[in-house]
């Protein structure tokens, strides 16, 4: 069975983008409270497409704030108590791959 994996995804993060207008709120446990509009060059990881679209593993393994990169620490604190902000970087990273050939979801 094949599935548009891309449609499938831009379609739920559509919506969830909707809900959450760009809102996000880090956990109360979080070290960090960052200025999400000073985060770039992410670069994310561990994205599953039979995972789609929670997509729970995948995580930012890198990121530079505010021009520098960010300490291990900082992505540990990123990855853990900013789960909106990661999943909206992943969520991105899985529209933006080219798949519109579908994707095999047979295991």
């Amino acid at each position: 069975m094949k599935i548009n994996i891309k449609k499938l995804i831009k379609e739920e993060v559509s919506k969830l983008i909707k809900e959450m207008n760009n809102d996000y709120t880090p956990d109360r446990n979080a070290k960090y409270h960052f200025d999400y509009e000073k985060i770039s060059d992410v670069d994310v990881d561990g994205i599953d497409y039979h995972d789609a679209p929670d997509f729970v593993n995948a995580y930012i393994v890198s990121a530079d704030y505010e021009g520098r990169p960010m300490t291990d620490d900082e992505l540990d604190d990123l990855n853990d108590n900013h789960r909106d902000f990661v999943y909206s970087k992943v969520s991105n990273e899985a529209m933006d791959r080219d798949y519109s050939d579908g994707l095999d979801m047979e295991r």
